[in-house]
């Protein structure tokens, strides 16, 4: 990916090509390539960036660097920004998850499925939340949601596995 974007940049003339920047500034950071995603960012013109995925990237940018203080200050001004971002939702989510800093989340979390109860991610966070705040007939509905909207197989599987316990306790009443 890195040789093509670099390709597309130089080759083609694009070299201003703002979105193409920063694929290649993401292509960078996938690959670990931290100073170089860093470098290629600063020499964006910041007036010409939109907002949001100027916080986007610094927010992943951040996590690459395992800053999440950071990640958190820029994925909450991109959900600021964009309140239904789903990708900023959810990177939230486990950050919160991770810190157990289970207020945080459910409040994210909440406020996310009055506006999105398809979103079987949104549903695995709810139980996750609600588990670490021993809520078991919440997780256990929240898995069973996040279970029935989820299409992949594997992905049910490890929802069930994490959840099973709280899913049994709902079945039993």
């Amino acid at each position: 990916a890195v040789t093509n974007l670099q390709y597309g940049l130089t080759e083609t003339g694009k070299t201003e090509d703002i979105p193409l920047q920063l694929e290649l500034a993401r292509a960078y950071l996938k690959q670990g390539q931290i100073s170089q995603a860093e470098e290629l960012f600063q020499k964006i013109e910041p007036n010409v960036v939109l907002e949001a995925e100027k916080l986007r990237f610094l927010a992943e940018l951040a996590l690459a660097k395992k800053d999440t203080v950071k990640a958190i200050e820029h994925y909450a001004s991109l959900h600021g920004q964009l309140a239904m971002d789903q990708d900023a939702i959810l990177q939230l989510c486990k950050i919160f998850k991770e810190q157990e800093n289970y207020e945080a989340g459910n409040a994210l979390i909440t406020e996310a499925l009055e506006s999105n109860t398809e979103n079987a991610e949104f549903w695995y966070y709810y139980a996750v939340f609600s588990k670490g705040w021993n809520l078991a007939d919440d997780a256990g509905y929240g898995a069973l949601k996040a279970i029935e909207l989820t299409y992949s197989s594997q992905r049910k599987k490890e929802i069930e596995r994490e959840f099973s316990q709280e899913i049994r306790t709902l079945s039993s009443e």
